[in-house]
């Protein structure tokens, strides 16, 4: 009623000319006025309580009381006030930039948060996720290396979901831890996902991890008995022989380095090590006769040659 409001206008008036922000943020909210509440964050530039504008005042007290929806659905009128205002808090800073259309600056943001220590493989996921998003749709071309970063991790984080027994909210694991665990497989299919790590860490990765690839070649050819391959040959078609290549860790191992359609993150694996380089490591490390030999040859090397079994 009319007296109510007079009620009303009083205690406002009293806390505007002395610069109660915490009682005229109280009122508004009580009252459920959101009109006066606006009118005051445009107008009230400082206060005794406060040193800043009354809006700076009241997204503070919004977050006192865990109100983070109500500050982030804030009149756009408020937008750059509030983007100030909230640069340290990241959790809260990107959606602000999206909100703003600002996705370049958002991607930076999301960047910053996907790197924090701690993170679960699900929580990493979705903020690697939007941070591609971000990228995307901020339309700048010379971003695209970004892109492939993005990528590249997100790939290594579908590797984990792979070969963990766990859940999506276990920590993120090491390159290194990931090729360990695929390297204790036997399945072709499992124990040649090591390789697929070795392509989507990088080519700084595998440099620095040599050694530990050149063992991987050795251990994805010892899972393949040879000899039975060779001999089973006999009497097959090309087109059986052929499906029994690709069933083999080191053919899945070489699609995943050399094959044209593999991702691969920074330059080539041929630049680390070759196909020809693994055929010698694994001629000398198998020691096998003519025709096993000629075997595992085939299941290398088919994997970047079209699928033609090319006898040697």
């Amino acid at each position: 009623d009319d007296g109510g409001q007079e009620a009303i206008d009083a205690v406002a008036s009293l806390a505007v000319r002395h610069h109660g922000y915490a009682c005229l943020a109280q009122l508004c909210d009580t009252v459920g006025s959101e009109e006066m509440l606006f009118d005051y964050m445009r107008k009230l530039e400082s206060g005794a309580q406060f040193d800043g504008k009354f809006c700076t005042f009241y997204f503070q007290w919004l977050l006192d009381r865990k109100r983070e929806f109500e500050l982030m659905h804030l009149p756009s009128e408020f937008d750059e006030e509030l983007l100030g205002f909230i640069q340290p808090l990241l959790r809260l800073r990107w959606l602000q930039e999206i909100k703003m259309r600002k996705h370049s600056a958002a991607s930076h943001t999301l960047e910053v948060l996907s790197k924090e220590n701690g993170l679960s493989l699900e929580q990493s996921y979705r903020r690697l996720s939007l941070q591609k998003l971000s990228l995307l749709a901020s339309g700048q071309g010379h971003l695209s290396e970004k892109v492939r970063d993005v990528d590249s991790a997100l790939t290594l984080l579908d590797i984990q979901r792979e070969i963990s027994i766990g859940s999506n909210k276990d920590p993120i694991m090491s390159p290194v831890e990931m090729v360990d665990v695929a390297l204790q497989e036997t399945a072709p299919s499992k124990l040649s996902l090591a390789f697929a790590i070795f392509a989507a860490a990088g080519d700084g990765f595998r440099r620095s991890h040599l050694k530990r690839l050149e063992a991987a070649w050795r251990a994805a050819a010892d899972v393949t008995d040879w000899e039975e391959l060779a001999n089973a040959r006999v009497g097959e078609s090309d087109e059986s022989y052929l499906g029994a290549l690709q069933q083999t860790a080191v053919h899945q191992a070489a699609v995943y380095c050399y094959g044209s359609r593999s991702f691969c993150a920074g330059a080539p694996v041929s630049d680390t090590l070759n196909i020809d380089e693994v055929y010698t490591l694994l001629q000398e490390h198998t020691a096998l006769e003519e025709y096993p030999l000629e075997t595992l040859k085939h299941a290398l090397f088919t994997a970047t040659q079209g699928l033609q079994v090319v006898d040697t």
